[in-house]
């Protein structure tokens, strides 16, 4: 007997976490300095702390979280009795691996933020299981809470208000240049990115891609018959002038009331803007809010600028070889700002042309490419009565546009400019105005008769509009 409870003092040893008190002071100054898993437990039992200042400065092993607490995992950083108002930089660096499994609520790295600032925290193969308000960030975000430039990957599953990144965003939360990965299930309010967006909250400049999935299951949960309900790819619910810009969802998503592509379900003034979704890939052909496309059109710059997206400055894309990202667009800051996009060429058709039958059109053309990549100049006409032909004297494109004979009309003519690996493509619209063409007179030959004596001549005409025709003749004696 003496040697098992040895070996079970052993194991509690073993099991126990420790906390480890970072070097700083907590002020923006001095922020505490996050290197390791002991200093985040430390900041995670230290509510004292939690207006304080904090700066990570490496990459962060959480794996032995999942056997923590019993198997609940990690504890939050800030619930509802007690919030997180301070600042976190995440340097860029990763926290990998977080375990959070319990039956409570105010669930993520961060349980509860009020006037928070987050920013570079990266959360990787992150396995958080909650009941209300649960993300991989953040369970709960209200009141100006500011999150940036961070991300996740991993698996959750929670009831209500569940996010690959956060859970609720309430009262001008901002979240910008954000991405998820992660694999959500829920069973009310979620969404790839978040689960709820609310009360004049933002979400710019982010996208998430990864499958959304609504649940029935009730949690325990016996005062609400809602379930399986708003589940979308980015938001599962935007309401009380929730506003979505520039982002994008590619992730499936699965439910069965108020399900969207982007948005789940939207209300009261809620709006989202310049945001797509992959129908392809989602499986849903619709949403409360942005726009449906193809898998190739989310691929394709000219989607994304047509739709006044900042690519260099926020976003970029692979779009030669298609990997980074699987060719989708991405925030600069993924690559270290290391471009990869492929600018198509740069066309502009000019204005509208107006020319009478029976001539031709001739326009010089000058096309522009950021990569001074070897460029292809076609065109075409939506009508076979305009011919076109294209030559290259010197640096610019020759357009030659020659209707055919006495034809007169619309033809719509399409540009074209490419490289290797996009197109840009422009439009003109060329009128022809009848000209009216004289009559012909058929040939006559020769004739002649004796004098004094009568002589019948048969004169014949055309005309190409077949407008009525008046004969005159005269003589010359």
């Amino acid at each position: 007997m003496k040697k098992i409870s040895i070996l079970l003092s052993l194991i509690v040893s073993v099991y126990t976490q420790t906390a480890t008190e970072p070097n700083g002071d907590g002020t923006s100054n001095d922020p505490f300095i996050i290197s390791n898993i002991n200093e985040l437990y430390w900041v995670s039992q230290n509510s004292d702390s939690w207006n304080k200042d904090f700066k990570q400065t490496a990459n962060i092993n959480a794996s032995e979280t999942k056997i923590w607490n019993d198997g609940q995992g990690f504890t939050p950083i800030g619930n509802n009795n007690n919030y997180f108002s301070g600042k976190y930089d995440g340097g860029g660096f990763k926290i990998d691996s977080l375990h959070i499994n319990a039956t409570d609520s105010y669930k993520g790295l961060f349980g509860y933020l009020y006037q928070a600032d987050l920013d570079s925290i990266g959360l990787t193969n992150v396995n958080i299981y909650g009941f209300h308000y649960i993300g991989a960030l953040a369970g709960y975000a209200r009141t100006k809470s500011t999150i940036t430039n961070c991300y996740s990957t991993g698996k959750i599953q929670g009831y209500w208000g569940v996010g690959g990144l956060v859970g609720i965003l309430d009262f001008e939360e901002k979240v910008e240049y954000c991405y998820s990965t992660v694999d959500v299930i829920g069973t009310v309010r979620a969404g790839g990115l978040v689960g709820g967006n609310s009360t004049r909250s933002r979400i710019s400049y982010s996208y998430s891609r990864g499958n959304v999935t609504g649940s029935d299951n009730t949690f325990g949960n016996t005062s609400n018959n809602v379930f399986n309900d708003q589940i979308g790819g980015l938001v599962g619910m935007n309401f009380n002038n929730g506003m979505i810009t520039d982002c994008y969802s590619t992730g499936e998503v699965k439910g069965t009331s108020n399900v969207g592509g982007l948005v789940g379900k939207t209300a009261y003034g809620s709006w989202a803007s310049q945001s797509f979704w992959d129908y392809e890939l989602s499986k849903i052909d619709s949403s409360k809010g942005g726009t449906k496309k193809s898998t190739a059109e989310m691929k394709a710059y000219k989607t994304f600028k047509d739709a006044g997206w900042n690519f260099g400055t926020y976003w970029d894309m692979d779009n030669t070889v298609g990997i980074y990202n699987d060719g989708f667009p991405f925030l600069t800051w993924q690559n270290n700002n290391q471009t990869l996009i492929n600018y198509p060429p740069i066309l502009s058709a000019g204005d509208d042309i107006t020319m009478d039958e029976d001539s031709y059109h001739a326009r010089g053309f000058g096309i522009s490419d950021t990569e001074n990549d070897n460029i292809i100049f076609s065109a075409k006409s939506d009508t076979n009565a305009v011919t076109l032909s294209i030559t290259k004297p010197f640096e610019s494109y020759i357009l030659k546009m020659t209707p055919n004979a006495n034809w007169h009309g619309v033809a719509n003519i399409s540009l074209y400019a490419s490289d290797e690996f996009s197109t840009d493509s422009s439009s003109l619209k060329l009128t022809v105005t009848p000209v009216n063409d004289a009559p012909v007179i058929s040939a006559i030959p020769d004739d002649s008769t004796n004098e004094e004596t009568e002589k019948a001549i048969v004169v014949g005409a055309s005309d190409v509009e077949g407008d009525a025709l008046t004969y005159t003749a005269s003589s010359d004696t």
